[in-house]
């Protein structure tokens, strides 16, 4: 049992995980137990179907678990992947303790649980076998499911070298994918070689693997991929974005065209009703009525839209309130056209001196009035 980590490998660099992308890996120590299986189960796999490993640490102390429930022990025991397993998958997963004294704890529940009757684990059965074999390397349970798709390990911890020598067994753990393919002797050796004090053999025999399966020209694939393409994309994506600002100018083009229109088509409406009352028009209009009928106006002038006229009445028909409007006006009729020596305040001034007169003559002839 070698205790070197191996994390660069032919097959399990960035190409291989292309070319093996239904074998993966997850929370491992290193990348060795990856290579082993993308060796053994590269044939042995349809395209369809999947297989994971992957390794749950649990973290819980001896007492934390003496005092948990069994509910509540299981629930940090199982990995999460048990309950959301599909046909086309296979998985190994290996459940380890970190605290030293919490491993035999573990065990000690899940060996209690994986029999009949009870439900945690449902489907599963503990493989004594294996458990005997490993006795003298590490203290770990077995257990896998009916169909021989998937394999739980319990073990109490998790070094590199108890790491490598699981992988020897990567056959018993998946039975249902050996059972009619059995291991070459070029795979047997490999898997004996995990055993080994040393991982040289192991390494060059990963390495033999993977010159046989022309890794390197996948390698060559992977990291040229798309590079004679590039200009193609960078042009590809300008495109796209110059439709984009073409579709927005159109729409907007569009927009404007429906404002103008609808703009057009309300001054036809009104231009239609406009000669329409000036071509039916017979009869004399209500401001003609209304100069006929008024007395007090005199009308003096009318151009175009413009009138001018003047209303007179009689000395005691008058409106003071009227007056203080029309004489604080500036913009008014009084003011238009004065010489440059008069400003618009002598007139104003005027305009009040002249009613005020005309208030006092008038209150004094309705007192003349009321004495005689």
């Amino acid at each position: 049992m070698f205790s070197k980590a191996i994390y660069e490998a032919a097959l399990t660099s960035e190409a291989a995980g292309r070319l093996f992308s239904n074998i993966t890996s997850s929370g491992t120590p290193d990348l060795s137990f990856l290579a082993t299986m993308r060796v053994l189960l590269h044939k042995r796999l349809g395209e369809d179907t999947h297989i994971r490993l992957s390794c749950k640490a649990v973290h819980q102390s001896s007492n934390d678990i003496s005092y948990a429930t069994t509910s509540e022990r299981m629930s940090w025991f199982i990995p999460d992947s048990v309950h959301y397993q599909t046909p086309a998958e296979h998985n190994i997963m290996i459940v380890y303790t970190t605290d030293s004294d919490a491993g035999a704890k573990m065990l000690e529940t899940v060996r209690a649980n994986i029999r009949p009757g009870k439900h945690y684990l449902n489907g599963y059965v503990l493989q004594e076998d294996l458990r005997i074999f490993y006795a003298r390397k590490l203290n770990a349970l077995f257990c896998h499911n009916e169909a021989g798709r998937n394999t739980i390990i319990f073990t109490d911890k998790l070094e590199l070298k108890q790491f490598h020598v699981l992988q020897m067994m990567i056959p018993k753990y998946l039975p249902s994918l050996f059972k009619n393919n059995p291991l070459t002797d070029n795979e047997t050796t490999l898997l004996k070689s995990l055993g080994n004090k040393s991982s040289v053999e192991y390494e060059r025999l990963i390495e033999e693997f993977a010159r046989s399966l022309d890794i390197r020209s996948e390698i060559i694939r992977t990291k040229l991929a798309g590079f004679e393409t590039a200009f193609e994309r960078m042009r590809l994506d300008e495109l796209k974005d110059e439709i984009a600002d073409f579709e927005r100018d159109y729409e907007n083009y569009l927009s404007n065209l429906r404002d103008i229109s609808e703009k057009i088509q309300d001054r036809k409406y009104t231009l239609a009703g406009l000669e329409c009352s000036i071509n039916k028009q017979t009869e004399d209009s209500e401001l003609m009525e209304y100069f006929m009928c008024n007395k007090n106006l005199s009308l003096i002038q009318v151009t175009g839209s413009m009138m001018e006229f003047v209303v007179h009445g009689y000395a005691d028909i008058y409106d003071v309130d009227g007056f203080e409007q029309y004489a604080g006006n500036h913009s008014g009729y009084m003011y238009s056209n004065l010489n440059s020596i008069i400003t618009k305040a002598q007139i104003e001034k005027l305009e009040k001196e002249g009613f005020c007169h005309f208030q006092k003559v008038y209150n004094d002839s309705i007192l003349s009035q009321e004495r005689g």
